[in-house]
């Protein structure tokens, strides 16, 4: 498996169990081996999270998403860690030139400037829903992030939040 690996993609949580990986334990263990750690933060946002900080080599976002805000342009980012992959994925961009418009740079910069703002309220009210349903009679699981896991998994910490080191 692993010498046939060159990449180990994950996505930041997972969608739709929401599933959150140690990114720092999965780069150290990737440590060494060749295989590049990409992580699709599209969910959370450089606002939450920082890959590249945390051990990733190459962070993607769905800009179409929280990005922008207004599902009114498609576009995405690539984020690298070293130089040599930023200049191979900028080869391939303009080679097939698929580099934004200036009016849809101009969406994706004016989505940018309330990102903060919808990224809190968006958490604010989720966590609400997700506390609601959680009591609910009639719901027997509900797969969010930020609440503490099902009692049948046992006694666990919630994880830290984003971008904070983790106790121990």
């Amino acid at each position: 498996f692993w010498t046939l690996s060159k990449i180990l993609h994950i996505e930041m949580p997972s969608n739709p169990l929401m599933h959150v990986t140690d990114i720092r334990a999965l780069s150290k263990l990737l440590r060494g081996t060749g295989i590049l750690l990409t992580v699709d933060n599209t969910i959370l946002t450089p606002y939450l999270m920082k890959p590249l900080d945390l051990g990733a080599d190459i962070v993607i976002h769905s800009a179409t998403k929280f990005f922008a805000g207004h599902a009114d342009t498609m576009s995405g980012f690539v984020c690298c860690k070293s130089p040599e992959h930023s200049r191979a994925i900028a080869f391939h961009q303009n080679a097939e030139g698929t580099a934004l418009s200036p009016f849809d740079c101009f969406l994706v910069l004016r989505g940018i400037k309330t990102l903060a703002i919808r990224i809190d309220r968006a958490q604010a009210t989720t966590l609400r829903v997700a506390q609601l349903l959680s009591r609910h009679p009639r719901v027997r699981r509900v797969h969010y992030a930020g609440l503490p896991p099902p009692a049948e998994a046992g006694p666990a910490a919630p994880p830290p939040p984003p971008n904070h080191p983790s106790p121990a």
